[in-house]
């Protein structure tokens, strides 16, 4: 990093631009997380069941596939062509896990935070952390 740093300061240019001109190029990804900390794991697996029964039609507006990798996995992909959630149960904690991921092909950066905030409130909202349980319950988003 130190040597592209110093290559494209001698060119007149920096690491920020470059990844602005490559995010231009290839669209803009974006991440972050939803997490679920509970203290009793049926919680985890009462909604993995749900979200296999009754997955979203849709994120952010967008018709989703739905992958499911049991039995070799506890894991769902919901994607469309302009990201993706990665659901499953931690492997070291008491938590349910989503992982999101959002691209913008105008490679704008507001565009990636309001699209990738959308998101995590839509995902928040299919895990049911609205749900009077899980938010005065032991479990507590994170």
């Amino acid at each position: 990093m130190a040597e592209l740093a110093a290559a494209l300061k001698a060119n007149g240019a920096s690491l920020p631009r470059r990844l602005d001109e490559l995010a231009a190029e290839y669209g803009r990804y974006a991440t972050d997380q939803v997490s679920l900390r509970v203290d009793d794991l049926s919680i985890i697996a009462e909604l993995m069941a749900r979200l296999r029964a009754t997955p979203p039609a849709a994120l952010l507006d967008e018709p989703i596939t739905v992958t499911d990798r049991l039995p070799d996995a506890d894991v769902l992909t919901l994607s469309w062509p302009a990201g993706r959630v990665v659901v499953r149960p931690s492997g070291t904690e008491p938590k349910l896990k989503a992982y999101l991921e959002v691209v913008v092909a105008d490679g704008s950066r507001d565009e990636a935070e309001r699209r990738l905030s959308s998101l995590r409130a839509e995902v928040s909202a299919m895990l049911g952390l609205s749900d009077e349980r899980l938010r005065e319950g032991p479990a507590r988003a994170e």
